[in-house]
């Protein structure tokens, strides 16, 4: 077995195709669900239709799920932007002191604009809110994908790099 600089060599092909396969399992997992809650939302009359219906939302459920897998940080980013801007327009109906406080201070300006529009009117679904909970979520699925694939590197391809 050959000695490399960090230890001994591993087969990396094998460590890839391990991390490979969680990942497809996941992504699989997922778009099964999608096309679970498809199925169970349209309530399709006959075999046929529920068929059509579920190989249809699995197919769009592994698109979506495999974009968001590989846009998830980007994705993040946009989203906390949207949301800093969204909350700095709402606190421009409180005054000039509060829109300078939610400049510098984002997070409780955030948790008082979601306050302030829940007491207002009396639901939770505003953007703001929904925006928060994407947040939340893409937060989760990019915590959960460095958590899995530690120490994982993709494959390199056969073009070298110029570094």
């Amino acid at each position: 077995m050959a000695m490399s600089e960090s230890g001994p060599a591993t087969s990396p092909s094998e460590s890839e195709c391990r991390h490979d396969k969680v990942r497809e399992w996941i992504i699989d997992a997922l778009s099964l669900a999608t096309a679970g809650a498809a199925v169970s939302h349209y309530n399709p009359d006959g075999i046929l239709a529920t068929i059509i219906i579920a190989a249809g939302a699995s197919v769009v459920g592994a698109v979506v799920w495999r974009t968001l897998w590989v846009l998830s940080s980007i994705m993040l980013a946009s989203v906390g932007v949207l949301i800093y801007f969204f909350t700095l327009m709402h606190a421009m109906s409180f005054g000039l002191p509060a829109m300078v406080l939610a400049m510098f201070v984002p997070g409780i300006a955030q948790a008082y604009v979601i306050w302030a529009l829940w007491a207002a009117t009396g639901t939770l679904l505003h953007p703001l809110m929904l925006m928060c909970l994407a947040w939340l979520v893409l937060l989760g699925i990019c915590l959960f994908e460095q958590k899995l694939f530690a120490g994982w590197r993709p494959r390199r391809s056969k073009v070298t790099s110029l570094c």
